[in-house]
């Protein structure tokens, strides 16, 4: 496997391994991230972030909560994102985003920007 964490390349391959491969992996972002962070290059650089994108009313008493989740790595002037489930967003990612975060989609910084 390529070691350098900020090259795609690194990122589809190690997508490849996780619970996701082979899928968009909508509503499965978490299992995503924890895969991801399994890799011990991974956990040094980044942590996980997450957003609210919506609720859902279960019943009088109970609410369920939409939730996105990806990695961050915060550089000198920028952050590195890296969303392995992109593609429930943007489908011109189906295997993920990875890269600067202002080069994300217009749909994927909308995402991004309701970060908790």
């Amino acid at each position: 496997m390529n070691e350098n964490i900020f090259d795609v390349d690194f990122w589809f391959s190690l997508r490849s391994s996780t619970r996701v491969a082979n899928t968009d992996g909508r509503l499965r972002c978490d299992h995503w991230c924890e895969d991801a962070l399994a890799n011990p290059i991974v956990a040094r650089f980044f942590v996980m972030q997450s957003a609210r994108l919506g609720d859902i009313q279960i019943d009088q008493y109970a609410t369920s909560y939409l939730d996105h989740y990806w990695l961050e790595a915060y550089l000198a002037r920028t952050i590195f994102v890296a969303d392995g489930t992109a593609g429930q967003f943007d489908s011109r990612f189906p295997a993920g985003f990875y890269g600067l975060l202002n080069h994300a989609s217009p749909q994927l910084k909308e995402v991004y920007s309701k970060k908790r």
